[in-house]
C-alpha cells in the first residue's frame, strides 16, 4: 500500500456557499449546518494510463475551534 500527503495548502481546499476556499491550510466542513465540498490533490501520485484503482482511502483528523467543548 502506498501512501501520500497533500504536499501543498494550495492543493486543498473547500466549498461552502458557492465559494471555493483555499490556501489555508485545513479543510474545513460540517460547521454552520450547510453542506461543504471538499477537494484535494496529489500532485506527486503518477497513476499509469489504463489502470484501475480498486481501493482509496483518505484518512484525516478533526478539530474543534467552535469555541464550546
Amino acid at each position: 500500500m502506498a501512501t501520500f500527503q497533500v504536499s501543498h495548502n494550495d492543493d486543498d481546499g473547500y466549498k461552502f456557499g458557492g465559494t471555493w476556499q483555499v490556501d489555508h491550510g485545513f479543510i474545513g466542513f460540517g460547521y454552520g449546518g450547510g453542506s461543504y465540498t471538499i477537494g484535494v490533490r496529489f500532485q506527486s501520485v503518477t497513476i499509469p494510463n489504463a489502470a484501475t484503482i480498486l481501493t482509496a482511502t483518505i484518512t484525516g483528523t478533526s478539530e474543534d475551534n467552535s469555541g464550546s467543548n
